[in-house]
């Protein structure tokens, strides 16, 4: 499964000022897709900020 569109959802959820959404979102997604890393760097970069 091609992660590219959740990632742009993710980032439109940190740019309206819901970073849990965001990281809701793909933590949902890394149960179905634990090896997947664009995943894995999103959740690090969001949990970051």
């Amino acid at each position: 499964m091609d992660p590219r569109p959740l990632l742009e959802l993710s980032d439109l959820h940190v740019e309206m000022g819901k970073p849990t959404e965001a990281i809701r979102l793909l933590e949902d997604f890394q149960k179905k897709q634990p090896l997947n890393e664009e995943i894995k760097h999103k959740l690090e970069n969001i949990r970051g900020e």
